[in-house]
């Protein structure tokens, strides 16, 4: 495995658990902000040619939590609204938009 894949691989999963503590504490999301950026950016920047399929599995992943929260617990989906703002801001909107 040369060193850009096994970086690739190692960010993608440091992404994969930041997503699954948000989805646990959707209070984190705006804290979490710089780090889905900056790994959002790192991940298209070692492997262009996943760019977009980077960005869909992102967008859908809020995607699918964020609707729990709309029924559960309203209080948080300004949380996940930051969260997609400064993405599609700093990292580029959904892929096709």
């Amino acid at each position: 495995m040369e060193s850009d894949d096994l970086e690739f691989y190692i960010t993608a999963q440091a992404l994969d658990e930041s997503l699954r503590v948000i989805g646990d504490r959707p209070s984190l999301a705006m804290e979490a902000g710089d780090d889905m950026v900056n790994r959002l950016n790192r991940l298209r920047t070692l492997k262009p040619e996943h760019a977009d399929k980077v960005l869909i599995q992102f967008y859908g992943w809020v995607y699918e939590h964020l609707p729990r929260y709309l029924v559960s617990d309203p209080t948080q989906v300004p949380n996940f609204q930051y969260l997609l703002r400064r993405v599609s801001a700093e990292v580029g909107p959904y892929p096709g938009d």
